[in-house]
């Protein structure tokens, strides 16, 4: 091989191998980005967990809230209805005493 062939190979050679290097450059700065637009999604990942986490122990707390409620609204239709049954049975006995006489 002459000197010229040789030359234009270490010159094509230079040419690929910076191009090469080029190429890495731009992935390692790419995969750089990536790892810190990975790095936000996790943290958004967990601010989302621990809001989700808050919510849930709303939702138990609004839960035993009904539950309380419930009870007392039956409470209270009981006592109603007792209320009721006694007011008949005020009903009764004053037409039974007026009958009476």
């Amino acid at each position: 091989m002459s000197k010229e062939v040789i030359d234009g190979l270490r010159r094509d050679f230079e040419v690929l191998r910076n191009e090469m290097y080029s190429q890495v450059s731009n992935l390692r700065e790419r995969i750089s980005r990536l790892e810190g637009i990975t790095m936000q999604l996790v943290e958004r990942i967990n601010d989302l967990d621990k809001r989700i986490d808050g919510l849930d122990k709303r939702v138990d707390a609004l839960d035993k809230r009904i539950e309380s409620l419930d009870k007392r609204i039956d409470y209270i239709a009981r006592i109603s209805w007792v209320l009721t049954g006694t007011v008949i049975a005020t009903l009764i006995a004053n037409i039974v005493v007026h009958m009476i006489k």
